[in-house]
């Protein structure tokens, strides 16, 4: 959560991902005395969907992505009724085994089952009601 405060923009609110369903207090606390705008971590939200996403996982891997969980977040929170995603190359082409990070330069790989998501994002739509799509 504390990167989040390198940006000097203020949001309206920042919403944190608990990873595992848990976090940590101590940290939960530090970030609230130095943020601008409220923190929300949307338990009730996040929860269920990591559930289903561990019924669907093929490996061991602990948690959707914070990509994939901003989406949930936005769709539960938000009802919006049409998401275009810039930049989510894996979640819309999970056949890729790597993806340029922005900051460095350089291709690298990660522990996410972009597979699972892909597939999620079906889930979400039902669920939400909403469209997700590449931005083209």
């Amino acid at each position: 959560m504390p990167i989040m405060l390198d940006d000097k923009r203020v949001p309206i609110e920042y919403w944190a991902q608990p990873k595992r369903g848990t976090w940590s207090k101590i940290t939960e606390q530090r970030f609230k005395e130095r943020a601008k705008a409220p923190l929300r971590i949307p338990m009730e939200i996040y929860l269920p969907w990591l559930e289903k996403f561990k019924a669907l996982r093929k490996e061991e891997t602990p948690n959707p992505s914070l990509g994939l969980s901003t989406i949930i977040f936005a769709c539960a929170m938000l009802r919006p009724v049409k998401i275009f995603l810039v930049g989510f190359d894996n979640l819309l082409t999970p056949g890729l085994l790597w993806y340029d990070r922005a900051d460095k330069g350089a291709r690298w790989t990660t522990r996410h089952e972009w597979h699972v998501e892909h597939e999620m994002l079906t889930l979400i739509e039902k669920e939400y009601g909403v469209v997700i799509s590449g931005f083209r």
